[in-house]
């Protein structure tokens, strides 16, 4: 029951920027599309607020690194004014790539709760691990070190594609990017700290963002 009321406000939160993008934008974007968009949109938030309202408070953290706090923060930010902006701009893009942008995003929030998942009751918002916590290598993370951050930048890049435009592209490469790797390197410091040389063999086996590649 938690997680409705906040499933709630996400949902009437994309309808109302529906109506206000209609409303104030001088050409807006055929319905259709706007309707494609804020739908894959709302998923992906749905996703991460499903998952919140389960995720556990930790008050004595095994380690922590809370400087990457405003990381997570401005990524959020970043997101959602690529999200916007797809809302807002009718997309110029040939068949094949109208509806690749949408993909991504979805594919982005599959990724995220796949992460989720595979972290069970570890699962937490901040850079942290906890007392009882092993080395989560099961799942998705056989595969990927940080796959909700691959997911973040799969679905901010489908964004970029969806708007086509130089400035969310810039977006992407010159802000969501580099803020993501940067919390992805704090999040493997602190996983050294925590699991040292078990860690370490796992990072030279399994990649960060993209399978057998990076």
């Amino acid at each position: 029951m938690q997680l409705l009321p906040q499933a709630a406000i996400v949902v009437a939160a994309h309808g109302c920027l529906l109506i206000l993008s209609r409303s104030f934008t001088a050409a807006p974007p055929a319905i259709g599309w706007q309707l494609i968009w804020s739908a894959v949109v709302t998923a992906f938030a749905l996703v991460d607020v499903g998952y919140s309202c389960g995720a556990r408070s930790w008050s004595a953290p095994r380690a922590a690194d809370r400087s990457a706090d405003w990381a997570a923060w401005l990524t959020g930010q970043l997101l959602l004014a690529l999200f916007l902006a797809g809302l807002c701009t009718a997309p110029n893009l040939p068949g094949w790539l109208l509806w690749l942008a949408p993909t991504m995003v979805v594919s982005g929030a599959l990724l995220r709760a796949a992460s989720f998942t595979a972290l069970g009751k570890f699962f937490v918002s901040g850079v942290i691990v906890v007392d009882d916590q092993p080395l989560i290598r099961a799942g998705i993370y056989r595969f990927l070190r940080h796959p909700s951050e691959t997911a973040i930048l799969l679905a901010g890049f489908g964004s970029a594609l969806a708007v086509s435009t130089w400035w969310a592209f810039a977006i992407w490469a010159g802000g969501l990017l580099p803020v993501v790797v940067f919390r992805a390197r704090r999040e493997d410091r602190c996983l050294e700290r925590a699991f040292g040389s078990t860690f370490l063999a796992y990072r030279c086996a399994v990649r960060r963002f993209v399978p057998f590649v990076y």
